[in-house]
């Protein structure tokens, strides 16, 4: 193997690559000699071996401590806690191309003489980042490896054993070790306490490093593209008002971006070689640079340049002032931004095709693990040295999870920031072509760049702020409680996703729900879907606890999304108003009693059925007139709206016996309620109106927040059981939503 001078990320992340063979990561390349690289491959087999075997020896005794729960949890915190490790060990190894193309991916990074000073001050920026990210990640893993090494030796580990028949309880004393293991001889004393003690050390730390080195690799990833797009963002304006000068000739600037072609190629270069520069611009070397080159290591980037390209005039020099090549620098510029910022969505989408997948197991394992360690937090009843191990264990799992958000939010963050840059800029001094381009920009640049774990979730400070407040949430406030439903929802919906994708099969909606359609006695669930053309077969009659409720709104109130929200709990921003009636059959669960709603969603209707065969005629089968309940949504930042459901109200009351029958109204859209408007007196007015005067529930809510959504329902099924003079709910956990049926058929996991 010839021995060859590193370049690129290669390069700068050279110190991570060789922590990572060092530890026995598969790092089979960038080896100076054969020798070197068979001798490497030999050691990193071995090292999974071992790694391997005391990770089994630890299962192992999980398996005989499992009688205790106390042991039981705190032997599987540690396996879970160690798979990241092995894992990630082997994740590398089966993934290690997508790894060696990400590290290439900017081996030919080409700059530009106007720019070279900008690049280099952010890659020195970058450099120095990534290499203080690994020192201090490397610090913490070595004091992490000391302090587990001696809290080892404070603690008296020990097993009671209690016998089914005498119910005498035995005391085992088990060996000082770092992690409790079963070993097939005895090492509490001796030389093999001190043989154990050595290679368990061993195993704690290279455990530890291997863990982090990929951990850091990806987050130096992340960081040097940052860097890249600050650079981006620092040269936005001198390049706006260096295009100023090509305002006085309207440009071709298809000659720039064209890729050359074989015939183009050499016509460019036979018979149209550029005039020397004038005598102005002799004294300028930047001029005199070669600026065709400029990404054009690939045919994609080729650009070559007709002497009369977008010139309407005779001789060198142009109308405003400038030379042809000055004019080819500037437009040069124009092309090194376009081609510098596609390089770095390169970069950052090889990145997630890397890492992804990693880091939705890394996420997966750290979600159990957090909950097995809220449980053993609670048995905490001083300083000793199972309060100590507790607080380690959630600080450092902690600590890995921000590391990830960190950088992956200030990826999100930057990303944003380019278009807000291109704005900032003076581009209406610019050229037409300059204007061209920043608007460009700023349409590219809308959605933000962003690494996602399997396209399940976006690494970001939300999915950490997530896990903080599922761990430390206050329980017995109503907020509190919403979250931690979404929450589990969404941990559940992971570990399904995990178990398809692993197994690779789909399990339909049918055979998932057949204990639900057993319940309803063997009788269909419809959904009227977008083609409107289902219909209900075989409906069962409203029972006692069969709740039929009809929601009823002027168009673009969110009315829908607060059913999709509280049923499916997803949002979406486009705007799509309900042409046909939907229904939808969750059930919820108040005061220990099962309630099966049917929510039917209508359009917007002109006017509320004053009999049966009016509805039957204008409205066939809406059942307006045959409700349980009512649901009237008006928006809250459009209070004209407010006024379709009072007149919509009042109808109801005319054209129908309204004893016994709930109504509820809901104001949406509470996050674009100004202030302004909730001071106002029309606001005021209205709120007194339905509470004092209408004496029905009232609730405000957010449905693309999901706040307060769980609460419109709870207020409705407080209202019913009102009616039906049972007692309220005495917890606000009792409202949860049981299961959600989907209008698509197709056959999918769906979460019971």
């Amino acid at each position: 193997m010839m021995k060859m001078k590193q370049q690129g990320l290669v390069a700068d992340l050279m110190p991570n690559i060789r922590v990572m063979k060092m530890f026995g990561h598969f790092v089979f390349n960038y080896y100076d000699d054969n020798s070197s690289k068979y001798l490497h491959k030999i050691f990193c087999c071995a090292n999974l071996f071992l790694l391997l075997l005391q990770f089994g020896l630890c299962a192992v005794n999980l398996i005989i401590e499992s009688a205790d729960v106390d042991d039981l949890t705190a032997n599987t915190i540690t396996l879970l806690f160690f798979t990241h490790s092995i894992v990630k060990i082997v994740y590398f190894a089966i993934r290690s191309k997508y790894f060696y193309r990400t590290w290439a991916i900017w081996n030919n990074p080409n700059t530009h003489p106007l720019f070279a000073e900008s690049n280099a001050r952010y890659h020195a920026i970058a450099l120095k980042k990534m290499r203080l990210l690994l020192f201090l990640v490397g610090a913490t893993t070595v004091l992490t490896a000391i302090a587990w090494t001696t809290l080892t030796f404070f603690e008296h580990p020990i097993r009671k054993l209690v016998d089914p028949i005498t119910n005498e309880t035995t005391i085992i004393q088990l060996p000082q070790l770092l992690v409790r293991s079963f070993y097939p001889f005895d090492a509490s004393k001796g030389i093999t306490h001190i043989l154990m003690l050595i290679y368990q050390f061993y195993w704690v730390f290279f455990m530890l490093v291997n863990a982090n080195s990929l951990d850091v690799l990806f987050c130096s990833w992340l960081l040097f593209a940052c860097e890249q797009l600050q650079h981006l963002k620092q040269i936005m304006k001198p390049l706006m008002e260096l295009s100023a000068t090509l305002d006085t000739v309207v440009p071709n600037s298809s000659e720039l971006f064209k890729a050359g072609s074989a015939d183009h190629l050499r016509e460019s270069n036979e018979n149209n070689q550029p005039p020397p520069p004038s005598a102005a611009a002799q004294g300028d070397n930047m001029l005199d640079l070669d600026l065709r080159n400029i990404y054009s290591n690939r045919q994609d980037f080729t650009a070559t340049f007709r002497p009369t390209a977008g010139m309407t005039f005779n001789g060198g020099v142009g109308p405003n002032g400038l030379t042809k090549k000055q004019e080819m620098l500037v437009r040069s510029a124009i092309k090194y931004w376009v081609e510098r910022h596609k390089h770095i969505v390169r970069l950052v989408t090889a990145v997630g095709d890397a890492y992804g997948f990693a880091l939705l197991l890394h996420m997966l394992t750290t979600t159990i693990t957090l909950t097995l360690l809220a449980y053993q937090a609670t048995k905490v009843n001083g300083i000793n040295v199972y309060a100590a191990s507790t607080i380690g264990y959630v600080l450092y799992t902690f600590g890995q999870v921000f590391l990830f958000c960190i950088f992956g939010n200030r990826l999100i963050e930057e990303s944003t920031s380019v278009m807000e840059a291109a704005y900032s800029c003076h581009w209406y001094d610019g050229s037409e072509e300059a204007k061209t381009f920043v608007q460009i920009v700023c349409q590219q640049c809308q959605k933000a760049m962003s690494i996602s774990g399997a396209k399940f979730f976006t690494v970001s400070l939300d999915l950490f702020a997530s896990i903080l407040i599922a761990i430390f949430l206050v329980p017995g406030t109503e907020y509190n409680y919403e979250i931690k439903l979404l929450l589990i929802y969404e941990q559940q919906v992971l570990i399904v996703y995990i178990i398809c994708v692993l197994h690779n099969f789909v399990i339909s909606s049918a055979e998932l729900d057949l204990d639900y359609l057993e319940r309803r006695g063997g009788n269909t669930i419809t959904y009227e879907g977008a083609e409107g053309n289902s219909k209900e077969e075989d409906s069962p009659a409203d029972t006692l606890d069969r709740v039929k409720v009809i929601f009823l709104g002027a168009s673009g109130v969110g009315k829908t999304s607060i059913i999709r929200q509280f049923v499916w709990s997803e949002f979406s921003e486009e705007y799509r108003p309900t042409e046909r009636r939907e229904t939808f059959y969750p059930s919820v669960v108040l005061a220990d009693r099962l309630y099966e709603l049917k929510i039917t969603d209508l359009p917007t209707i002109p006017y509320f059925p004053v009999s049966s065969h009016l509805e039957w005629t204008d409205f066939r089968y809406y059942g307006l007139r045959s409700a349980t309940a009512y649901v009237l949504v008006f928006d809250l930042s459009n209070q004209d709206t407010f006024q379709y459901i009072r007149t919509l109200r009042e109808q109801i009351y005319e054209a129908r016996d309204m004893r016994g029958v709930p109504l509820l109204v809901v104001g949406n859209k509470q996050d674009e309620l100004s202030q302004t408007v909730a001071s106002g007196t029309r606001y005021r007015d209205i709120v007194n109106l339905v509470r004092k005067h209408w004496r029905c529930s009232y609730v405000e809510c957010s449905a693309r927040f999901n706040c307060r959504v769980v609460q419109v329902f709870r207020e409705l099924m407080k209202s019913i059981q009102a009616i039906e003079g049972r007692p309220n709910s005495p917890s606000p956990a009792a409202t949860q939503p049981m299961r959600s049926h989907q209008h698509d058929t197709s056959e999918r996991c769906i979460l019971l």
